[in-house]
This record gives structure tokens, C-alpha cells and sequence, in this order.
């Protein structure tokens, strides 16, 4: 399940770049357990200003895989 959530996010675009976060290699990490994915991405600006906009995609994408809550 870990690939399929890491397959969901990865075409994730991000907003400031418009680039998706595979083109990006922008996930660092993805663990699944019970439901539940934890997802680590990266973005090379510290002041990045669409950090909602961003984690609100990603929930969405993980969420799209079945057996994600």
C-alpha cells in the first residue's frame, strides 16, 4: 500500500512550481499502518507560502487510495 500512496501524492502539483512532487523527487518518505499513511515531503523554499494548499492535496491523493482513512 505504501507504493500506491507514494504512486497518489507523487502526481500531486505543486502550487509554486506546477511541477508534480514525482517530477520534484520531492517524497522523502511513506509508511502506512492501519489506515493511516504518514507522508514526508520536502520543498526547497523554508517561507513556503502554499504549505496548506500543498498538505490539503496530498491528504486528498493519500485518501484516494483504498484502505487510506
Amino acid at each position: 500500500m505504501n507504493d500506491a500512496v507514494r504512486a497518489a501524492i507523487g502526481q500531486v502539483v505543486d502550487p509554486q512550481l506546477g511541477r508534480t512532487l514525482e517530477e520534484l523527487d520531492a517524497v522523502r518518505a511513506v509508511t502506512v499502518d492501519k489506515g493511516r499513511a504518514v507522508v514526508a515531503v520536502s520543498v526547497a523554499d523554508p517561507d513556503y507560502p502554499y504549505g496548506d494548499r500543498l498538505t490539503a492535496a496530498i491528504e486528498e491523493a493519500a485518501r484516494s487510495v483504498a484502505g487510506i482513512d
